[in-house]
């Protein structure tokens, strides 16, 4: 998922992590024409289980997310402040 100002990059990936599994990760730019930096472990959103990232707000304090942490697949919202 790209943010709305095409900086933010959101994804899912299987990279080794704490939580295991599937999980949401951030890589950020300075710049549209700029390459994205390294990937970094998205805190506070991922648990155990498969995590993927599905939208993201316009102002990007939203992320919607699919996830199996429960047992089905679902989707979850995750907020933070401006």
């Amino acid at each position: 998922m790209l943010s709305e100002d095409g900086r933010t990059l959101y994804f899912r990936s299987d990279r080794p992590s704490a939580m295991g599994g599937f999980n949401v990760f951030v890589a950020t730019r300075p710049t549209i024409a700029a390459a994205f930096g390294a990937p970094v472990f998205v805190p506070n959103v991922n648990a155990a289980g498969d995590d993927g990232p599905s939208f993201i707000s316009p102002d990007g304090c939203r992320i919607y997310l699919s996830s199996d942490r429960l047992g089905n697949n679902d989707i979850f919202v995750a907020t933070r402040g401006t």
